[in-house]
């Protein structure tokens, strides 16, 4: 009879149970309803109604939303108490899962805060370039641990002291787990304190066929906006182990450089006579410094007392005389950063004909542009290089050989 009594009483007992845990959610579900439509209600009128802008990014990131999930929890964790009849290991546990469920809210929401902090600092522009973002996430890593132990311990009625001692033992596997992670917070912190990269910057990866802009900076990976539009994601890591071409100095300096060589026939520079001289003293670049070069070698070859033959006298060249309407040219272009590097060199000679490199700095830095003007520097200085009676060199084609025969 004391079997099938105390049987009896247990089951009792679980069925008093279940509609305890029944009414509990319905009390949890309830109170999260009214806690939510009041709450939210007046804070979203104050946010409305107020001038900051930190306060719309806290509601926009839903950190009032997870607090409001800390007050059903904790009508759980009272009511428990007012239930009659409640056995108290059972009571204990609720109570445990209460207490669990406002610390994760907690976490939720301190998480919502931090993002909504690096929204506001990001708002900006002298932050804009130094983003905190991969900060922020090791911040919200490190609270999330910390969150998972004390849960744990709560749920087990463990030290948490115990569970970190035990991760001390586990240290290795760990490591080789969270290896990514922890190489991604180590190149994070250098990106940034090292001050390598910012949001906006030009970055240019050939291994990864990235060539763009940086769009976002994060704990495991930065995105770069490619010129076609294209996202490419890199480990953020392998921006310390390999090497990247970043144009931010460019763009800082005011000035994109212009290095580009044309090629002239070998057999098409020559000596210029009198002729030749007074045809480009007509040239409005060239006048003064034909006029200057004339008593410059008039000067030169009356004190050496040599005669007028070319191999003992001084003479002008069409290639060195085209070198400096080259120079000059370039002086007076309006983008043409005059106080930047200008310099017109012949190379070493090839196969290919003399090169002759142009080595400038325009004021433009935007791609278009740059391309533009770039192209109608060299549409100009490609078009009078017969004027000087040099020939451009290129490989024959099949309208060379018919002009031959």
């Amino acid at each position: 009879m004391n079997t099938i009594f105390e049987r009896y009483m247990l089951a009792n007992v679980y069925i008093w149970h279940m509609i305890i845990s029944l009414l509990l959610v319905i009390i949890y579900a309830i109170t999260n309803v009214i806690a939510k439509k009041i709450i939210l209600s007046i804070v979203r009128k104050l946010v409305i109604k107020s001038k900051f802008s930190w306060d719309d990014q806290f509601y926009k990131n839903k950190v009032f939303h997870y607090f409001t999930n800390i007050i059903p929890a904790f009508v759980i964790y009272i009511s428990i108490n007012l239930i009659p009849n409640v056995h108290e290991s059972f009571g204990i546990t609720i109570q445990r899962i209460a207490i669990s469920i406002m610390v994760f809210s907690g976490m939720m929401a301190f998480n919502a805060l931090l993002t909504s902090l690096n929204d506001i600092y990001g708002l900006h522009p002298k932050f804009k370039e130094r983003p905190i973002k991969g900060y922020i996430q090791q911040i919200k890593l490190i609270v999330f641990i910390v969150c998972f132990v004390i849960i744990i311990s709560i749920l087990l009625d463990r030290s948490p002291w115990l569970f970190i001692s035990s991760l001390g033992a586990l240290t290795a596997v760990i490591l080789l787990v969270f290896k990514d992670t922890l190489l991604s917070v180590v190149a994070s912190i250098q990106l940034t304190s090292n001050n390598m990269i910012h949001v906006g910057d030009w970055i240019e990866m050939p291994k990864y066929n990235a060539d763009g802009d940086v769009i976002d900076i994060a704990l495991h990976t930065v995105q770069i906006q490619n010129f076609d539009k294209t996202i490419t994601s890199i480990p953020t890591q392998k921006f310390i182990e390999e090497s990247f071409k970043n144009w931010r100095g460019m763009s800082q300096y005011g000035s994109r450089r212009i290095k580009r060589s044309i090629f002239i026939d070998l057999a098409s520079i020559r000596f210029l006579n009198d002729q030749d001289l007074a045809q480009y003293e007509r040239f409005y670049l060239l006048k003064d410094y034909i006029t200057e070069k004339r008593k410059s070698i008039i000067t030169s070859n009356d004190t050496s007392g040599k005669d007028t033959l070319v191999h003992n006298s001084r003479k002008l060249t069409n290639i060195g005389t085209f070198r400096n309407y080259v120079r000059l040219y370039l002086k007076q272009h309006p983008l043409v950063s005059p106080d930047a590097t200008l310099l017109i060199r012949q190379l070493q000679p090839t196969t290919s004909g003399l090169p002759i490199e142009i080595y400038i700095f325009i004021k433009e830095v935007r791609w278009t542009e740059y391309e533009n003007t770039q192209s109608d520097i060299f549409d100009h200085i490609l078009s009078i290089v017969p004027e000087f009676d040099l020939r451009l060199f290129q490989n024959p084609t099949g309208n060379d050989f018919k002009s031959i025969t």
